[in-house]
């Protein structure tokens, strides 16, 4: 009986019923990122996860995430690539947004940090 209901939670959480889609953790879905600043667009890239600092904390997000919108007081953050490169920014105080599986954080400045494989 338990198996059987990780099983109905499983399908349903693959999209096999109503609609309802997680992505498949085997097969990291992506999203479009854009770092712009008053200079620019700092960085334009594929990733399928995004650590960044908020007002109060940090948030993370992963492809197909709910329309979101944040301001944020600066920090670091850290974008995973679909080449599964961690690519790290300084940013500073800024608002990001998610809609549409892209996601845009405009900000005052961004200066890259060394480049992390994972």
């Amino acid at each position: 009986m338990f198996q059987s209901g990780i099983q109905v939670l499983d399908s349903r959480l693959r999209g096999n019923d109503n609609g309802f889609v997680v992505p498949d953790p085997m097969n990291p879905s992506s999203y479009s990122l854009k770092i712009i600043t008053p200079q620019g667009t700092a960085y334009e890239g594929t990733v399928v996860h995004t650590f960044l600092p908020t007002e109060n904390g940090f948030a993370g997000v992963l492809a197909h995430h709910a329309p979101y919108l944040t301001s944020s007081k600066g920090g670091k953050l850290v974008a995973r690539e679909t080449s599964d490169t961690e690519k790290s920014f300084q940013v500073g105080q800024g608002f990001f947004e998610v809609s549409h599986n892209s996601a845009v954080f405009l900000t005052q400045s961004c200066a890259p940090e060394k480049e992390v494989p994972a």
